[in-house]
């Protein structure tokens, strides 16, 4: 039985999505770290015309959780994509919900590869990606506090977390 779904963000998601990227727990992963009501109001308005790639609440059990984005990155058939979970109590679903991601980008998207960038902070996340078959390429500065990221649909297919999530009937 699947129990996480993505709903296209709606007008009404603002005020929540702002104050999820306002929340301490998500914004010390995040690359902008400064996020105020204008700067949000943009990347919101921005994500709700976009028709193709754009942003999703996450729900479990009809409530949001977090969000995911996904944006085309001028390269064909590779996207850009990230998500958080808002409340820390939520933070056991983190491997589902990759794997939903995963899903969505590969089967319904028809994407063939994910690029993204990672903080090297969030430790935890890195196991899962690499569990889901992502390469971390190094950084090039010893300053630079996020890693480039990369997984292919087929890199994703050999993966552990793809057989458990294949096994688990979710694909």
């Amino acid at each position: 039985m699947k129990l996480i779904y993505f709903y296209k963000i709606e007008q009404e998601d603002k005020n929540l999505i702002y104050s999820w990227r306002k929340k301490s727990n998500v914004i010390k992963f995040l690359c902008k770290k400064k996020i105020d009501k204008s700067s949000h109001q943009k990347w919101f308005n921005k994500k709700l015309r976009s028709i193709n790639f754009s942003a999703w609440t996450i729900m479990y059990s009809k409530k949001k959780i977090g969000l995911i984005q996904i944006d085309s990155i001028r390269k064909k058939k590779i996207c850009n994509a990230g998500y958080y979970i808002a409340y820390t109590r939520y933070s056991y679903l983190t491997y589902e919900v990759m794997n939903n991601l995963h899903n969505f980008i590969f089967n319904k998207l028809k994407f063939d590869r994910i690029e993204s960038y990672i903080s090297i902070l969030n430790k935890n996340v890195r196991k899962l990606n690499k569990m889901s078959g992502y390469k971390e390429l190094k950084k090039k500065n010893v300053d630079d506090e996020f890693l480039k990221t990369y997984l292919s649909k087929s890199m994703w297919k050999k993966s552990i977390a793809h057989n458990i999530f294949k096994k688990n009937g979710k694909i």
